[in-house]
């Protein structure tokens, strides 16, 4: 997946560009991966939307994110990256 290489490489511009791709807006992983690597580059206002989508879409998930990243990703660096962007995109809302 693209996107989980650009998180290795801390392309989180990159990253955000590949997020917007996942157009799956009947499933959690698209706001997921909005917010957190909109989070990780910086963009401010794109993670805060997201989150607050993700969240109000999703909330069994937004609850507890772990498992359900782990559905998708399996190494541990990966997970931990997506999980850091989505408390930096968390502490956005309501700025």
């Amino acid at each position: 997946m693209p996107l989980l290489r650009c998180l290795d490489l801390e392309d989180y511009g990159r990253a955000c560009r590949e997020a917007a791709l996942f157009t799956t807006p009947s499933i959690a992983w698209d706001p997921l991966l909005r917010a957190a690597t909109a989070a990780l580059a910086g963009k401010d206002k794109l993670a805060a939307v997201a989150h607050r989508e993700f969240t109000e879409m999703f909330p069994e998930v937004a609850e507890d994110p772990e498992p359900y990243i782990r559905g998708f990703v399996h190494a541990d660096r990966h997970v931990e990256k997506l999980l850091e962007g989505l408390e930096m995109a968390a502490e956005l809302v309501g700025k």
